[in-house]
């Protein structure tokens, strides 16, 4: 594959493949093939994500989503500029590329002052942010795009209850989200939620709201 760099950060000591491949920060998780690191640049910190090989599987599987023989990092890359330019709130993308030799990358900027949406839960009304949840979500399924990897944990609460979303990369953009993909996404959500937390009915309630309304018959 042919190297290359697509990035908005103007640093002449970040332009190439190598220098996005050997920045160095503290390794959040990831194992031998794939690791998330946070590296601090001069603007902000910053999430790495790391491919150290990418497979041809892989590449297959991102051509028939749409996104040519990519790696994940080129793929969610794309997706998060789709999904930005649509009005939903991921984290910003600042470079993302290849070096030609099976190892890939994507920067983001890390999202200020956010709390894991358990972790909010446990702090505050959760019937007023699950309903919060319950409209992002749907207004991303409206919006042609689902999201595998919706769990709890990648759902984060800003300190104005503003909704974000992280980890795209097995996201697909479709001109209509299935009512299968839709039943996928939250179930991903809802599974990996405690029930204590929140009230399962009303969440979904707030989700198929427009559609009951729908449903109702005119008096």
């Amino acid at each position: 594959m042919i190297p290359f760099v697509q990035t908005s950060i103007e640093d002449p000591s970040l332009k190439t493949p190598e220098d996005f491949l050997s920045l160095q920060g503290t390794v959040i998780n990831g194992h031998r093939e794939r690791q998330v690191i946070r590296v601090t640049l001069p603007e902000s910190p910053a999430i790495l994500k790391l491919e150290h090989r990418i497979r041809w599987k892989q590449r297959i599987e991102n051509l028939f989503a749409c996104f040519g023989l990519s790696s994940k990092s080129t793929r969610e890359a794309k997706t998060l500029q789709r999904v930005t330019h649509l009005g939903i709130r991921v984290p910003q993308c600042l470079a993302f590329g290849e070096d030609g030799q099976g190892r890939g990358f994507l920067l983001l900027r890390v999202i200020p002052d956010v709390v894991s949406l358990p972790e909010s839960l446990r702090k505050c009304d959760s019937c007023s942010v699950m309903a919060r949840v319950a409209q992002t979500v749907r207004a991303v399924h409206d919006c042609g795009v689902n999201h595998p990897d919706l769990y709890a944990n990648h759902v984060l609460i800003d300190s104005q209850g503003k909704i974000w979303t992280i980890d795209w990369q097995r996201s697909r953009l479709r001109k209509r989200v299935s009512m299968k993909a839709r039943c996928r996404d939250l179930a991903a959500l809802l599974v990996t939620l405690p029930d204590h937390l929140f009230d399962r009915e009303s969440f979904l309630r707030s989700y198929w709201k427009e559609d009951f309304a729908q449903a109702l018959p005119i008096i």
